[in-house]
């Protein structure tokens, strides 16, 4: 089998396609958290690793907010166990239409994305459930600019946000995505 008909394969029955989404989501999600337990118990409370000189440290940061922190303007208006709440039902709800999305999508083009994008939220909303936060720990920086902190399971999000977009405007037809199996 070629790749492009890998691509291009249609899973017949919704048991194939939960087998095949669990499959990624078990394995993306789990690398995640043992990445980020690792960092948690290696990086914390130690000087940054510098795996690049002047571009790329690993640093470990404690993240109570979200999305490059976009809801920190919440803080004046919600208390810490609120805010955790709205941030844990806000990746839940994301997940959910994810997985509607999915069930939508009929081949492994749109699959692998959305694989991606449920194990990056996924990752990110048990972290904060067991933890409370969520562990960030690379840092990419030139000179005075300096990215927001992310971890894999950001990677993993952006990745698949970014595959998903380039399938559906230039790689999909009208019946990739349809109700019908």
């Amino acid at each position: 089998m070629k790749f492009r008909e890998f691509l291009e394969f249609r899973p017949k029955c919704v048991f194939c396609k939960i087998a095949i989404l669990f499959s990624f989501i078990i394995i993306l999600t789990g690398a995640d958290l043992i990445v980020k337990e690792v960092a948690h118990n290696n990086l914390r409370g130690q000087e940054d690793i510098v795996v690049v000189p002047g571009f790329w440290n690993f640093k470990y940061v404690v993240n109570d907010d979200i999305g490059f922190s976009i809801l920190s303007w919440l803080n004046k208006y919600l208390d810490k166990n609120q805010k955790w709440m709205f941030m844990v039902f806000l990746q839940a709800s994301g997940y959910i239409v994810f997985i509607v999305f999915y069930f939508l999508s009929q081949n492994l083009k749109q699959l692998i994305p959305l694989a991606l994008i449920i194990s990056g939220a996924l990752g990110n909303c048990i972290n904060r459930i067991m933890k409370g936060y969520v562990v960030d720990y690379v840092m990419w920086f030139y000179k005075d600019f300096v990215w927001p902190i992310f971890n894999l399971a950001d990677v993993y999000t952006v990745i698949g946000a970014s595959l998903l977009m380039i399938v559906i405007f230039f790689f999909s037809k009208d019946d990739d995505f349809s109700l019908s199996s």
